[in-house]
């Protein structure tokens, strides 16, 4: 075993040589990178002559890397100004989200014999779906955080329901919720929800008035905040993701997308901290032991089953005038990841549970990238899809002048970006 320094010397090694490998694999072949680190991961595992210990930098990251996740799939959400909520699609895409986790439940508990809490956990995991990718201007993107339509609205609530549902399901299996302690969180949960609605915003305007909004100190207010709200959420006796995504929600209203304040975010999480939460996935959830005829099967079923019914549903949605391809319904954010490894690190579901729905998530990012490959053909052909025009920008990073070219393009500008 290497000494600590060493030690560490090698953590990042295999971070950043990881990150080199996904992110190309990534770029050619369409899959998340993500897929590609949990793959490193497993290869790490036989390749390298030592097993990382706990206290190693490489899975010390990983834990705070699993809650950067859910803090950036909230902070990164952009809204299209233009698009307003209603009643009616908060309740098509709840009935959506039933409509496919109601078979899957029955899967896992009449066929694949799981106990009921697993069942659930289950749909809740597999009928989620993400929002719509963002456009870039730049480049490919693999950023799913636009809310433009009915259809990314639908896949944001599903997201927030599984979340919600799934600490739900983990306060309820460790019991601090049905031991006599329920009003005690109710009243920590409506009053964290408080200070986030009303103490924050206005904390965060008066230091605005005061700081540059490129400043470093902004930096560092946004990270002391996120500190703060999951230790709150802790003590309160809920699961930190909670803490994590609803700062994520509350403070991006503060930060502009392309700013130097978000992109040093993004910076923090994705260089080091996300990584290394996929790779440790790679390292301890021993998936080549763990692929079986039940795990295999089981992962075939559940794309058996949710594939044509996000089929019927885009069909239907169709109808409703929504702008609906089957594997916009299909695609999913890499917090499925997290929720699936938190849920198995909670206890509430188990090592079979653990394969069977990370070949899934796999399997299920294949066949979409497929999908949308046939979709792309489909218009290029039918003449549809009109040709994105390519801008060379000649700065360090290109997306910091994003809003400027969003203003350039807006549907009132006749010349367009």
């Amino acid at each position: 075993m290497p000494e600590a320094f060493q030690l560490a010397l090698y953590s990042l090694l295999v971070i950043t040589a990881a990150g080199v490998v996904s992110i190309a694999a990534a770029r050619l072949t369409h899959v998340h990178p993500a897929y590609y680190f949990i793959v490193c991961g497993v290869a790490g595992s036989f390749v390298l002559p030592f097993s990382f210990p706990s206290n190693s930098l490489v899975l010390q990251l990983a834990q705070l890397g699993a809650l950067f996740v859910i803090f950036l799939s909230a902070l990164e959400i952009q809204w299209d100004l233009r698009f307003t909520l209603n009643l009616r699609t908060i309740l098509s895409g709840l009935i959506t989200q039933i409509i496919i986790a109601a078979p899957i439940c029955a899967l896992f508990k009449l066929i694949l014999k799981t106990d009921l809490l697993s069942a659930i956990t289950a749909g809740l995991l597999v009928s989620m779906h993400a929002p719509e990718r963002k456009s870039s201007l730049v480049g490919q993107t693999f950023r799913n955080i636009s809310v433009s339509n009915d259809l990314a609205l639908m896949g944001l609530i599903s997201e927030i329901v599984s979340l919600v549902g799934i600490s739900l399901l983990i306060a309820y299996t460790q019991q601090t919720v049905i031991t006599g302690d329920l009003l005690q969180v109710a009243v920590g949960a409506i009053l964290i929800v408080l200070v986030l609605v009303s103490f924050v915003p206005q904390a965060l305007r008066f230091l605005l008035k005061r700081i540059d909004g490129e400043s470093y100190a902004l930096y560092y207010l946004m990270m002391l905040l996120l500190i703060a709200v999951i230790l709150v959420v802790r003590r309160s006796g809920l699961e930190p993701l909670l803490g994590a995504y609803a700062a994520g929600f509350f403070l991006t209203r503060f930060v502009m997308a392309g700013s130097h304040v978000l992109e040093r975010l993004r910076f923090t999480g994705h260089s080091l901290l996300v990584p290394a939460f996929y790779l440790q996935i790679g390292f301890s959830s021993d998936l080549i032991s763990g692929i079986n005829a039940t795990t295999l099967t089981g992962a075939a079923l559940i794309a058996a089953i949710t594939v044509p019914l996000a089929f019927v549903l885009a069909r239907i949605l169709k109808r409703n005038g929504n702008d609906s391809q089957a594997f916009r319904l299909l695609r999913k954010n890499p917090l499925l990841l997290v929720l699936i490894y938190v849920a198995h690190a909670r206890g509430l579901v188990a090592t079979g549970t653990l394969h069977t729905l990370v070949l899934f998530s796999l399997l299920n990012e294949v066949i979409v990238v497929l999908l949308a490959r046939n979709q792309a053909r489909s218009d290029a052909d039918t003449g549809s899809l009109p040709e994105i025009p390519r801008v060379l920008l000649p700065v360090s990073n290109p997306e910091s002048i994003l809003p400027l070219l969003t203003l350039a393009s807006h549907p009132g500008n006749d010349a367009g970006a």
